[in-house]
């Protein structure tokens, strides 16, 4: 996930995951948050090569994952991304349901 002023000027910020409770963080140039303003908010996934036990993926599932994630990226990333948001305030959700 990635913060971009919208528009494009200034500095992008990426977020950070934080698996313990599926939030993720954007610290900023300062490690306080990143400044007031409107941002395009950009996705992207990648896609596994191993399964959860270690082994390679079946090439059909992988191929099927890659071509999801191609979907997804070209829909999410950059300025395709149909994801804008006014950061005002330190917290700041984002319904993706929406999107």
């Amino acid at each position: 996930m990635v913060f971009s002023p919208d528009p494009a000027t200034g500095n992008t910020y990426v977020a950070g995951f934080n698996s313990d409770d599926d939030t993720y963080s954007v610290y900023g140039p300062q490690q306080n948050g990143i400044p007031q303003g409107k941002y395009r908010v950009t996705l992207n996934i990648m896609v596994p090569t191993t399964a959860a036990d270690g082994k390679d993926l079946p090439a059909a599932t992988a191929q099927s994952w890659r071509h999801l994630a191609e979907q997804f990226n070209s829909k999410y990333s950059g300025a395709n991304s149909p994801i804008v948001v006014e950061v005002a305030e330190p917290n700041l959700d984002i319904d993706l349901s929406k999107y």
